[in-house]
């Protein structure tokens, strides 16, 4: 069972964190917190209640901004997005924040190889049209993509664990289904199931046109479901190109140059 949400500028020793909790601390604002409470002292049964207290602190501390006291600034406290009770079977897909592993935890798509001997993905076969003013937009591509599902397995005995991974477009249509295969986690262990996928034809993400699609996991002990994990993702390639000559320093999306604009409004 987990708590999940978000503060700003929480600060030690509760700032940002559940009280009467011992790992209930949180520093900063602008990433999730994720507590598990399972082994919390909670009231369990029907007719009983639990409270979920936060104390958010936004005192000035020398690690977040503005970072020392009489500046002419400062930022408000408080849960700025929702909150969640997070209940899960003990073979689930683990919160990548709660996981915190590089590259890893939760559910992780990636198009771009890390490594020479990273399996063989990416996007390839651009296209675009123009609109009325000659802007290239409606970009589609054939994309491999490498997908990552982190499980673990908090249970008492070891299970058989499948995981199988389906990519739906927009309207909800399934353009890839496949299995990341089987393992036993000894009770205790977390893995991570790995495969590669192939979706032709796919619409890419660009600013013009943010086509996005939902990856989702499935996971089995032995023939039986257990959890469901879904993420969204958009694909797109992303380059900076000759960062070091003003002259010729570019941005490219999905090989076509993108102007990017943006402005530091400093009110007085």
């Amino acid at each position: 069972m987990f708590v999940n949400g978000a503060v700003v500028n929480g600060k030690s020793p509760r700032g940002g964190g559940l009280t009467n909790h011992p790992d209930g601390v949180h520093n900063g604002g602008f990433m999730d917190f994720v507590f598990d409470i399972t082994e919390a002292n909670l009231n369990y049964g029907e007719g009983t209640t639990n409270v979920i207290a936060v104390k958010i602190d936004t005192s000035y501390n020398v690690n977040w901004a503005p970072g020392a006291p009489n500046r002419d600034f400062r930022y408000f406290g408080g849960l700025y997005r929702s909150a969640a009770l997070i209940v899960t079977d003990p073979i689930h897909v683990t919160d990548p924040i709660h996981a915190d592993k590089v590259a890893s935890g939760g559910l992780f798509v990636r198009t771009d190889p890390e490594s020479p001997t990273d399996p063989d993905i990416g996007i390839s076969n651009i296209a675009h049209t123009d609109n009325e003013n000659g802007v290239p937009t409606d970009f589609v591509g054939d994309v491999k993509f490498w997908v990552g599902t982190h499980v673990q397995n908090d249970g008492a005995a070891a299970q058989t664990v499948t995981v199988d991974n389906v990519v739906l477009d927009a309207n909800g249509r399934v353009v890839f289904s496949g299995s990341a295969g089987a393992r036993v986690l000894a009770a205790g262990e977390d893995y991570q199931f790995t495969q590669t996928g192939v979706i032709a034809g796919a619409k890419l993400w660009h600013p013009y046109s943010p086509n996005l699609y939902t990856v989702r996991a499935i996971v089995r002990a032995g023939d039986v479901v257990v959890d469901e994990y879904s993420t969204r993702t958009g694909f797109r390639t992303v380059v900076f190109r000759d960062v070091n000559d003003t002259e010729n320093s570019k941005i490219t999306v999905n090989g076509q140059r993108h102007m990017g604009r943006t402005r530091d409004v400093l009110r007085k």
